[in-house]
């Protein structure tokens, strides 16, 4: 069992990377589930598009309210395009770009730099480690349940999105069978 998971052009990349077959099936590895944290890379959105609509294992759309580069609705896009029969989309109420990465000075001050010329670089965001903390409480039991098959890990996530919503944390949506 193994995920893929990506931020930014890392989120596109772990779409890509999940069918083989736009690939040309250049190796080996079959991940069970991705995770995408507000994933979009322009140039490559539409091989991402096509991903999405082929892929049918598990993925959790992860996207923030006040991001700019790569949008919620882009996300969105992307989750309802997708044909898994299980997926998620979580949208974290003012949740930001940049906080989804844990960025060295250079690239912090360039993704900042970015969500200024977008304009979102002035709104009112969530503190990055509040935003880090939202999204680790949902990707633990994600991929304890995806990955290890435990089902108390699916009542977990479940319950962390039922309760973020009720909170005003985060709006989802998600097509997923009981098991």
């Amino acid at each position: 069992m193994s995920a893929a998971m990506g931020h930014s052009e890392g989120g596109v990349a772990s779409l890509i990377a999940a069918d083989q077959a736009l690939l040309n099936n250049s190796y080996s590895s079959n991940f069970s589930t991705v995770v995408d944290l507000s994933g979009c890379f322009p140039p490559y959105d539409e091989a991402a598009d096509v991903g999405v609509k082929h892929e049918k294992i598990p993925i959790l759309f992860i996207t923030g309210s006040q991001d700019c580069i790569c949008t919620p609705q882009k996300n969105l896009d992307f989750y309802d395009d997708s044909i898994s029969p299980c997926r998620y989309y979580a949208n974290l109420i003012d949740g930001s770009h940049c906080f989804f990465a844990n960025p060295g000075p250079v690239d912090g001050v360039l993704c900042y730099d970015l969500e200024v010329l977008l304009g979102c670089g002035f709104v009112t965001k969530i503190p990055k480690d509040t935003q880090l903390q939202r999204v680790l409480a949902l990707t633990v039991p994600w991929l304890q349940w995806q990955l290890k098959g435990m089902t108390t890990a699916r009542k977990t996530f479940d319950a962390t999105l039922q309760l973020y919503q009720k909170e005003g944390k985060l709006t989802f949506q998600s097509q997923c069978p009981s098991s």
